[in-house]
C-alpha cells in the first residue's frame, strides 16, 4: 500500500467518525496530526478552530493554533492567540515559557531545512515574553539567557530588525546571566556566539575556551571554537575589535617573539600607507601571514568533537566544510559519506547537496547530478540545492536546464546573489546578452540588500558585476561586426555556389569529349567541386534552427535519410579520399605516404575500398595505411536523420570537417603513436560526439581556417559550442547538441 492510499483510507476513516461523532475532541485532534504530517497545514488551523468551538476554555487549543498561524507566516493570528493564551493563565510562569518553547519549535523547521527562508518568525514576541518572566524573577539567570536568545534570533531572521542593536541586547543579556550562574558553560558558549556576530572573535574566543574548561566533554563547544579557526584563516576581514583576543589566541601558538615583530612590521606599514593591507586588522594579517597553527587547531577541535560525539552527522558535515576550504576533497567525502550514513532529520538533503559539491570539483559529475537530485527529492524547497545543481549544469554547459534550476532558487530565495551571478553566465554563454544585463542588475540589487557596509562601492562583487557587464558591451560589438561579416559570406557563398556551378558542367562536358584521360581537366574539375564543397557547407552553416533537426529526426524514412553510422562511413571515405590527393593536399599525401611504392599500392587498394559502405572493411585498411581507429557508436549507428530540412547533409558536413580535420593533421605523427577515437554517446536528453587524435603541437600549415568556422556554425545552430580540448599530444572536439531522437517536450 503507497503512502497517499494509506493517507486516504486513514483520513476517510476519521471523516466518518466525526460524521458520527461531531464533538468528539480527540477525532479532530488526530485529523489535525494526520493533516500536519502530510502538509496539510491550512486544514490543521481549521480543526483547531473547530476544536476551540467546542471547548472555548481550553487554553492549548490557542496555543497549538498560533504554533500553526506562525508557521505560515499569519505572524498576526498566532499573536492574537497569544495572548488569549497568556489570558487564561497571566501570572504562570510556565506559560510565557511554554510560548518561548512554541516559537522555538517552529522555527526548528525552518533551521533544519525543510523549508528555506530564514524566517525566524514571532521572536518579536518571544522578547516580550521573556521581559515578563523577568519582572517576574530579576534574579533568575536562565530568563536572561531566553530573552537574549530570543533578541539574537529576531536579529538573525527578520530583516525588518537586522542591525547590531538586537546583538548588543543579547550580549548585555548573556553577560548577566554569566554574573548570576558564572559557572553554567553553555552561558559562556552563547555569548561567544553573540561576540562573533558583533566581529569580536578574540573576546568570542575566550568565551568558548571558558565554556570548554567547565564542559571539556561538549563537542559543540569544539565545533565552534574551530569555525572562528576557519573564518579567521579563510573568511572575510574579522574586523579591527580584536585586540582583547590576541594574547589569549597566540598564548597556545609558542610564536610570542613573531607577534611581537610582526606587530612592528603591520604598525610601520599602516603607518606610511593607510591601506597597506585593504583595511585587514592586525589579527587577520598575520593568521593570513601564518596560517599553520590555525588550521592545526581547527582540525583538533573537530577531531575532539567527533571523537566525544561520533554518532552527531553535523560534525562530520562541518569537518567536512573544513576540508573542502582546504581542497583536501578525499577528506571531505569521507566525511560527508559519514553524515550520510547517520542521517539527521532535515538535513539529510543538505549533505547530498555538499557532497554532490564535492563530486563536482573533482570531476564526477555522474555522481555529482545523481546526489543534486537526491537533495532535491529530498528537501524540494530549499534554495541551494537548486543553486549547487544549477552550477554542474553550467560547468557541463547544459545551460537551460541550469537556468531552470536558478528561476527555482530564486523563488525561494530572491535575496541569493550568487544564483543571479550563474544565472547572467548562463545567457552571456546562450548570447542571450539582454538576459545576462538583466540579471547582472538583480545579482547588483541583491547584494545591496543584503550589504550593509559602508564601502559598499568597494565591494568586489560590484567590481565583477561592472566587469561583466563591460564585457556584454564588448561582446556585443564585435557580435555586430560577425553577424555583418556572416551575412556577407552567406550571400557571397550562394553566390559562389551558383557560379561554380556554370563552371562545372562544362568541365564535365569536356572531359566526355576528351576519352583519353586529360590531367588538366581532372585538376580542374577538382579544383571546382572542393570549391563547390567549402562554399556548400558554409553557406548551409548559416541556415535553418535546431527545429529543423527534431523535424527530420521524426520524419527520417526519405531516400536522402541516413544513420548516423552512413554519416561517419562517408566523413571517414571522405576525408581519406582527400588524402591521395597530391595537388591539393600534397603536406598531408607525403606524410602518410612517404615512400611512392607505399602510395601506389595504398591508393591501389583504396579504389576497391572506398566503394564499400561496410564499416567492418574500412577498418583494417585505415590501420594499415593510416592510423589505429576506435569507433563507439555502436548504441547509436541505426538512428536515421531525414534531410526534407537539410539535417542529415548538415550533419553529415559537421563530421567531415571535424574528422577530416583529425585526419589531416594525424599525418605528422609517427605511424606507430597515430589513432583516430570517435565516440558518439547518448545520455538520455543529450547526443555528445567526440573525435580525438594525437598530433604534433609545433606542426604548422597552412590553412584557410574555413574548416572550424565551419564546425562553430554548425554547433550554433545545434545551441552549444564545440569544446576544443589540446594539449601537448592530444587534440579533442567535442559536440553536445539535444536528442532529436526524443520528443522535443521532454
Amino acid at each position: 500500500m503507497s503512502e497517499n492510499t494509506d493517507y486516504i483510507e486513514k483520513l476517510n476513516e476519521l471523516n466518518e467518525k466525526i460524521v458520527l461523532e461531531p464533538e468528539n475532541i480527540q477525532f479532530y485532534q488526530e485529523r489535525a496530526e494526520l493533516y500536519s504530517q502530510n502538509g496539510c497545514f491550512n486544514e490543521v488551523i481549521d480543526d483547531y478552530t473547530k476544536l476551540i468551538e467546542i471547548e472555548p476554555d481550553n487554553k492549548n487549543f490557542y496555543l497549538t493554533r498560533s504554533a500553526y498561524y506562525l508557521f505560515m507566516r499569519e505572524n498576526e493570528k498566532a499573536y492574537e492567540d497569544f495572548d488569549k493564551y497568556i489570558d487564561m493563565a497571566p501570572n504562570d510562569i510556565s506559560t510565557y515559557i511554554n510560548i518561548i518553547s512554541k516559537i522555538d519549535g517552529v522555527n526548528k523547521w525552518y533551521d533544519l531545512g525543510y523549508f528555506d527562508y530564514t524566517f525566524f518568525g514571532g521572536y518579536d514576541y518571544a522578547v516580550k515574553c521573556a521581559d515578563k518572566l523577568i519582572d517576574f524573577d530579576i534574579n533568575n539567570a536562565e530568563y536572561y539567557a531566553k530573552r537574549a536568545h530570543c533578541s539574537r534570533r529576531l536579529y538573525c531572521g527578520n530583516p525588518d530588525y537586522y542591525s547590531d542593536n538586537h546583538n548588543t541586547a543579547a550580549l548585555s543579556d548573556y553577560t548577566k546571566a554569566i554574573e548570576l550562574d558564572h559557572d553554567n558553560p553553555d552561558y559562556y558558549a552563547k555569548r561567544a556566539a553573540t561576540y562573533f556576530d558583533l566581529g569580536k572573535h578574540g573576546l568570542a574566543l575566550e568565551d568558548y575556551n571558558r565554556a570548554i574548561e567547565l564542559d571539556p566533554d561538549n563537542s559543540d563547544y569544539y565545533a565552534e571554537r574551530a569555525a572562528i579557526y576557519k573564518y579567521w584563516i579563510y573568511g572575510e576581514d574579522v574586523g579591527i575589535n580584536n585586540h582583547d583576543g590576541l594574547l589569549v589566541f597566540f598564548s597556545f601558538t609558542g610564536k610570542y617573539d613573531t607577534l611581537i615583530q610582526e606587530k612592528k612590521n603591520y604598525n610601520k606599514e599602516i603607518e606610511h600607507n593607510s591601506n597597506a593591507f585593504n583595511g585587514h586588522s592586525f589579527l587577520y594579517y598575520f593568521t593570513q601571514k601564518y596560517p599553520d597553527e590555525t588550521i592545526q587547531k581547527a582540525k583538533n577541535d573537530y577531531d575532539k568533537a567527533i571523537e566525544l560525539d561520533p554518532d552527531k552527522a553535523y560534525l562530520y558535515s562541518a569537518r567536512c566544510d573544513f576540508y573542502e576550504i582546504l581542497e583536501q576533497h578525499d577528506k571531505a567525502l569521507l566525511d560527508i559519506n559519514k553524515a550520510i550514513e547517520l542521517g539527521s532529520d532535515g538535513l539529510i538533503g543538505k549533505f547530498y547537496g555538499i557532497r554532490g559539491t564535492i563530486f563536482r570539483k573533482m570531476g564526477d559529475y555522474r555522481n555529482a547530478l545523481e546526489d543534486h537530485n537526491m537533495s532535491i527529492t529530498l528537501n524540494p524547497y530549499s534554495h541551494k540545492n537548486y543553486l549547487y545543481r544549477a552550477k554542474l549544469f553550467f560547468v557541463l554547459k547544459r545551460y537551460e536546464e541550469a537556468l531552470d534550476d536558478l528561476s527555482k532558487c530564486i523563488k525561494f530565495n530572491w535575496n541569493c546573489y550568487d544564483a543571479y551571478n550563474i544565472q547572467k553566465e548562463c545567457y552571456y554563454e546562450i548570447e542571450k546578452y539582454d538576459d545576462a544585463s538583466w540579471s547582472a542588475f538583480e545579482e547588483y540589487m541583491a547584494i545591496r540588500r543584503s550589504d550593509e557596509s559602508d564601502f559598499f562601492d568597494e565591494n568586489p562583487h560590484i567590481e565583477n558585476i561592472i566587469d561583466f557587464i563591460k564585457k556584454i558591451a564588448i561582446k556585443e560589438k564585435k557580435q555586430a561586426i560577425i553577424d555583418e561579416r556572416n551575412k556577407i559570406i552567406a550571400d557571397l557563398s550562394h553566390s559562389i555556389k551558383n557560379l561554380i556551378s556554370t563552371v562545372i558542367d562544362p568541365l564535365e562536358n569536356m572531359k566526355k569529349e576528351h576519352a583519353e584521360e586529360n590531367p588538366v581537366i581532372e585538376n580542374a574539375l577538382k579544383g571546382a567541386n572542393l570549391i563547390r564543397e567549402i562554399v556548400n557547407a558554409m553557406n548551409l552553416s548559416f541556415k535553418g534552427s535546431i527545429d529543423d533537426f527534431y523535424y527530420d529526426a521524426e520524419h527520417n524514412s526519405g531516400k536522402e535519410a541516413l544513420s548516423l553510422q552512413d554519416i561517419i562511413s562517408q566523413s571517414l571515405t571522405y576525408s581519406i579520399g582527400h588524402m591521395f590527393d597530391g595537388k591539393y593536399f600534397a603536406n598531408f599525401l607525403r606524410k602518410y605516404f612517404p615512400e611512392r611504392s607505399i602510395f601506389q599500392e595504398a591508393k591501389s587498394a583504396w579504389s576497391e575500398k572506398s566503394q564499400t559502405k561496410n564499416m567492418e572493411e574500412l577498418l583494417p585498411f585505415f590501420g594499415q595505411y593510416f592510423f589505429d581507429i576506435q569507433l563507439n557508436i555502436s548504441d547509436m549507428a541505426d538512428l536515421r536523420i531525414g534531410n526534407e530540412k537539410g539535417s542529415a547533409i548538415k550533419l553529415l558536413i559537421l563530421f567531415q570537417e571535424i574528422i577530416f580535420n583529425a585526419v589531416k593533421y594525424s599525418a605528422f605523427v609517427e605511424k606507430d603513436n597515430r589513432f583516430l577515437h570517435i565516440d558518439v554517446k547518448n545520455n538520455g536528453n543529450q547526443i555528445v560526439i567526440t573525435v580525438e587524435n594525437r598530433y604534433k603541437k609545433t606542426v604548422k600549415t597552412k590553412t584557410s581556417g574555413l574548416g572550424l568556422v565551419i564546425i562553430k556554425n554548425f554547433a550554433k545552430l545545434l545551441e552549444n559550442e564545440p569544446d576544443i580540448r589540446q594539449d601537448e599530444e592530444i587534440y579533442a572536439v567535442t559536440i553536445r547538441f539535444s536528442n532529436f531522437w526524443k520528443e522535443k517536450s521532454q
